[in-house]
């Protein structure tokens, strides 16, 4: 027999991974229930016990009705004036809404949160955003409790064909505006989805190993990023780890695959909410990419007009009379920096704009635009 890698995940699923899709109550299955997340080498235990302290698992009631389990993880913890301690969970908020398709919360709604230690939470809702799909949750315990060490990442991925010039010569090099403070997001960097499952007075922690993937989700949030990670609908809102057992991200759910949004936008949202009281989303009108995920046919037509050109956001779209189309931002733009910054990837944009929201500057320059329509291209500054 042939020994299982449980880190090489086939993008398929089996006849038993396909009744999971019309059970009645999926939110109920454990990630071991699938096969892929059967074989867990000793590597992937000592992760998820390290990071399973912080990992809780979410229970939905609506009309003293059951209406989905999920999972979240715990970011902070304070001491209360009573001697009660004060914690914050995220999870996603995918799991309050009335139905998939509104952007509603559910009617006497009711949160239960169970800790690594099987003790049950009265949840009460601080925030909810449906266009990130993030929620945090407050309770309060008489103790402490372990919170989970946030990492945030860097997505940037040079494409260089210079960089490949000796065979055996790793494809990825760490580039030269490197952050040391960031986790570096590669192809196939081996990352860990973590959920908590709950049943018979049991709270048991849930694991599923993937590989860190540079497909994009093709879904209405852009700054969503990928894993292929399986995991079950009771994964979803739980944390993705790296190596060391630190959150990178916020799991969501798909069939072959497990988006995931990263902790930099997460830690934003949440520091803007309890600044203002609310949270507030950056809107320039424009759709962005990284340049290494378009196809290699316009890169190489890229490479041809702009030989320099290695890293960058290539805007897919701009809303017209938007702050991005009244400044004269087009599709097919290349921006390589913005506010004097180089821009190294769509990630390291949003978290510029949302900086300048928390600060209340309201202007953005993007002053190396470069216009690539595939024909012509030309180098200017724009402002908005």
């Amino acid at each position: 027999m042939n020994k299982c890698n449980v880190w090489e995940q086939d993008g398929g699923y089996d006849s038993d991974d396909a009744y999971y899709w019309i059970e009645e109550n999926s939110f109920k299955r454990r990630f071991s229930e699938l096969r892929v997340n059967n074989y867990l080498d000793i590597y992937v235990k000592r992760i998820a016990l390290k990071a399973a302290p912080s990992v809780v698992s979410v229970q939905i009631y609506s009309g003293g009705k059951g209406i989905c389990w999920g999972s979240g993880f715990i970011i902070g913890c304070n001491s209360t004036v009573d001697t009660q301690f004060e914690s914050t969970i995220i999870t996603s908020a995918t799991l309050l809404r009335t139905d998939a398709t509104l952007n509603t919360l559910m009617d006497d709604l009711k949160v239960i949160v169970i800790l690594s230690n099987g003790e049950e939470c009265d949840g009460e809702i601080e925030a909810y955003d449906f266009h990130y799909n993030l929620a945090a949750i407050k309770i309060r315990v008489g103790h402490s409790l372990e919170f989970a060490r946030l990492r945030h990442v860097d997505d940037l991925i040079m494409v260089d064909p210079s960089k490949i010039s000796t065979p055996g010569e790793k494809s990825f090099q760490q580039h030269p505006d490197y952050d040391s403070d960031l986790f570096r997001l590669v192809p196939g960097i081996k990352v860990i989805a973590l959920g908590r499952y709950y049943d018979d007075e049991k709270s048991n922690i849930m694991a599923s190993p993937g590989e860190f993937s540079i497909e994009q989700c093709r879904f209405d949030c852009k700054e969503l990023l990928r894993s292929t990670c399986r995991i079950t609908r009771c994964g979803i809102g739980g944390p993705l780890v790296n190596c060391t057992g630190e959150v990178i991200g916020v799991n969501f759910f798909a069939l072959e695959f497990t988006p995931f949004l990263p902790i930099n936008i997460v830690s934003k949202w949440w520091k803007h909410f309890k600044k203002f009281g609310d949270y507030c989303r950056p809107w320039l009108g424009m759709e962005l990419s990284n340049l290494f995920t378009i196809k290699v046919c316009i890169w190489e037509r890229i490479i041809q007009k702009f030989p320099d050109i290695k890293k960058g956001i290539i805007i897919d779209e701009v809303t017209p009379n938007s702050p991005a189309g009244s400044a004269g931002v087009h599709p097919d733009d290349i921006i390589i920096e913005c506010d004097g910054t180089v821009v190294n990837s769509s990630l390291q944009v949003y978290c510029i704009n949302y900086w300048k929201i928390y600060y209340s500057i309201c202007s953005m320059q993007f002053s190396k635009c470069f216009h690539c329509p595939l024909s012509g291209g030309a180098n200017r500054e724009v402002s908005m």
